[in-house]
């Protein structure tokens, strides 16, 4: 996942431990590998035009959304809705939309 989002352009950042993605110094996105899955979280993912509807929500989180994966092969079939989604959270953040 990391491959994929560093070839949208953002900067990756060491944040809380984490790596995280930015644009402008604002958070974007961030990759997370846990014992048996790996995520990547949408800081402002309640506003993504969800197509695929693979978006979950993180906890009690109000605007954040993620993607969790449970092996690579599902990453790899996916790496074009990932990139196409991170696409679209860096526009977000260009518009200064915020969440309602």
């Amino acid at each position: 996942m990391r491959q994929i989002v560093l070839e949208t352009g953002l900067k990756e950042e060491i944040k809380w431990g984490a790596p995280i993605y930015t644009y402008n110094g604002k958070n974007i996105v961030s990759v997370g590998a846990l014992k048996a899955s790996a995520n990547i979280g949408f800081f402002k993912g309640v506003l993504l035009n969800d197509t695929h509807k693979t978006l979950t929500q993180q906890g009690n989180l109000q605007s954040d959304r993620n993607i969790k994966f449970i092996n690579a092969d599902d990453i790899k079939k996916l790496k074009s809705v990932i990139k196409s989604y991170v696409l679209e959270a860096i526009a977000i953040e260009e518009s200064g939309k915020k969440q309602l």
